[in-house]
């Protein structure tokens, strides 16, 4: 699957902490429904903190970073793999490419 996220300038939208292998598979008989696939951010705008970037969260240590990103990064990670983003806090529109891909269909 793929869709464009957009938070607008100035925007509250954010994305609390979650997994997308919770989210997607849950129509499809849960997080063991398939064995693998991964997600890619690609921003199309400059990504920092103020923009509402994304955050990834350590498996192993439960360590948060934020990921500033430029235009034309690629940020590719499993599908248990706990992130988040923040509201838009900046003057401009965040806007970012978002796929998933699987080994097969789900």
């Amino acid at each position: 699957s793929e869709i464009f996220v957009v938070k607008p300038a100035g925007s509250a939208t954010a994305f609390a902490w979650h997994r997308d292998d919770a989210k997607q598979l849950a129509a499809v008989g849960g997080v063991d429904a398939a064995a693998a696939f991964c997600s890619t951010w690609a921003p199309l705008d400059a990504c920092a903190r103020e923009a509402g970037t994304l955050e990834l969260r350590s498996r192993t240590t439960g360590a948060t970073a934020r990921v500033d990103a430029a235009p034309g990064d690629v940020v590719v990670f499993a599908k248990d793999a706990w992130h988040c983003s923040g509201p838009n806090a900046s003057a401009a529109d965040r806007r970012v490419h978002y796929c998933q891909f699987s080994p097969a269909p789900i």
